[in-house]
């Protein structure tokens, strides 16, 4: 103890006598903590809330896989049920939002806008059966051949192939009929069908409604994960960006979109809110109470200062190890800043009951030393848990 404030007191007296040194290395230090402290990259993946033990790791990775989540869901419809718009405003209203939306983002944050049904790949699904059709075909199929060769029953089939193709569906049944005539695969064609969910969508001009033909649905697949809203952003800001334009330009037109990415974000800009609405609030109050404890102003300054030195300082480091921290665990550091100013309030405090600066460190080194420590041990510690969110809350705490 007694070593440790004799080298307190060895540093204040030469920097006493040196304030030159002093003032210069105290900006130069300043300078470079400042500079690679706002190199830091933030992360706001919520996927590091999960610890990394080996259950974990397989939820995590279903969770990264699962493609659905990932979607975004955009609505477009009538806003009024009296005048509502035909189908065909809005399959166009529809078709400019995702120009739009490929146009600007295409490859970048967009991998694809679905909003069409893919006429080649039922197309593809159809020459696959035929391509395989002995696979497909059942027992029942192959008694059924015999009364399909039957003079009566190709004349029959004939004839409603006949009706087939000069009916409105005619174009789509060509290709079929073409390639079997006596439809000895009409069968395994049907189990197609077992693929069509009736109840919840209708096809029109290839795009795809709600059952009650009123809503129009596209799907926006995102590049980046449900996780990553640093990025989903961008995305979710130029989405409604065009929603605005689309509605503007088609009056009665309702547009609205819903998806994992887009709840990720808000929530994310909640979190960045409130960690900013109650530090502010926080340093406030301590201001506040720090000018009623202490009568000179720059008191104020004095406590505040240490801590914010802390906060650059934590950062620098920060870049030098592993570069990058979780947003939220800054967020979550921030309830170090009561712990912080602490040391600065009793050191100010004690300052009244002491001659001179000499006798303050004397007397302090030690046990605020020996304190500090305990505390940077206790947040040192969370480096240990399996949650890569509390790793980084633990770091930044420690080092602040």
């Amino acid at each position: 103890g007694v070593k440790m404030a004799a080298f307190f007191v060895l540093l204040y007296r030469y920097f006493k006598k040196n304030k030159i040194i002093f003032y210069l290395l105290l900006v130069l230090n300043l300078l470079f903590i400042g500079y690679f402290a706002q190199k830091v990259t933030f992360e706001e993946n919520i996927v590091s809330f999960f610890p990394e033990t080996e259950g974990a790791q397989i939820t995590e990775y279903v969770f990264d896989n699962l493609k659905v989540k990932d979607k975004i869901i955009v609505f477009l419809s009538s806003t009024d049920s009296i005048k509502a718009i035909d189908s065909e405003t809005i399959i166009e209203a529809a078709d400019k939002l995702k120009h739009n939306l490929e146009n600007r983002l295409g490859g970048t944050l967009i991998k694809d806008v679905f909003s069409e049904v893919n006429k080649d790949a039922i197309k593809s699904a159809t020459t696959l059966i035929y391509n395989n059709l002995p696979l497909f075909l059942s027992d029942s199929d192959y008694t059924r051949l015999d009364s399909l060769l039957t003079p009566e029953a190709i004349q029959q089939q004939m004839a409603k192939n006949y009706s087939s193709l000069i009916s409105p569906l005619g174009l789509g049944l060509k290709d079929v009929i073409l390639r079997d005539p006596l439809g000895i695969g009409s069968h395994a064609l049907s189990l197609l069908e077992s693929f069509n969910i009736n109840s919840n969508y209708e096809i029109a001009n290839n795009h795809i409604f709600s059952d009650d033909g009123l809503n129009l649905l596209m799907f926006v697949s995102p590049v980046y994960g449900l996780g990553q809203t640093g990025e989903n952003e961008k995305l979710v800001e130029v989405i409604e960006e065009e929603i605005r334009k689309t509605t503007q330009s088609y009056s009665n037109l309702n547009v609205q979109y819903f998806g994992g990415p887009s709840v990720s974000v808000y929530n994310a800009k909640q979190i960045k809110q409130d960690t900013t609405v109650t530090s502010i609030v926080a340093t406030v109050i301590i201001v506040i109470l720090i000018s009623l404890a202490f009568k000179r102003k720059r008191s104020i300054f004095l406590i505040l200062a240490p801590v914010l030195y802390g906060l650059l300082f934590s950062l620098c480091l920060i870049y030098f190890i592993k570069g990058g921290i979780s947003l939220i665990a800054i967020g979550a550091g921030s309830a170090i800043i009561g712990i912080a100013l602490s040391y600065s309030i009793h050191m100010l405090a004690h300052q009244n009951h002491v001659s001179n600066i000499e006798q303050l460190l004397r007397e302090l080194a030690s046990p605020l030393t020996i304190g500090s420590f305990t505390t940077i041990g206790a947040f040192f510690g969370l480096l240990f848990t399996s949650s890569p969110i509390l790793r980084d809350f633990g770091l930044f705490s420690s080092l602040a």
